[in-house]
């Protein structure tokens, strides 16, 4: 179900409350219980790539910084800030989809 841009999705006892801003699990009960608040995707990496630069295949790239001159979970273009297509819901599923293009971040 999609309401006030969050989907919700349930199996009896679980439920989950999800935005399509960076597919971020905003709220996760546990029968009538909240059991947690947010769970963010991150990406295209976890972690640091110190100072922004990296090699593959021998060719050093630089890529965008955003924390303290090194580069954190994607940087600062990362998919939990980027909106996501909603592709399918269902009552105890939903699967959202982003495109990031070859070279981009």
């Amino acid at each position: 179900m999609i309401d006030n841009d969050l989907i919700t999705i349930s199996n009896g006892s679980l439920k989950a409350c999800i935005s399509h801003i960076g597919a971020e699990v905003k709220q996760l009960w546990y029968e009538d219980m909240l059991i947690a608040t947010r769970g963010i995707t991150i990406g295209r990496y976890a972690n640091r790539i110190a100072g922004g630069k990296f090699t593959l295949n021998g060719k050093e790239y630089q890529i965008l910084t955003n924390e303290n001159g090194n580069t954190l979970h994607g940087g600062p273009g990362g998919f939990a800030k980027l909106p996501w297509d909603v592709v399918e819901t269902t009552e105890n599923k939903a699967v959202l989809s982003i495109v990031s293009e070859d070279g981009d971040q």
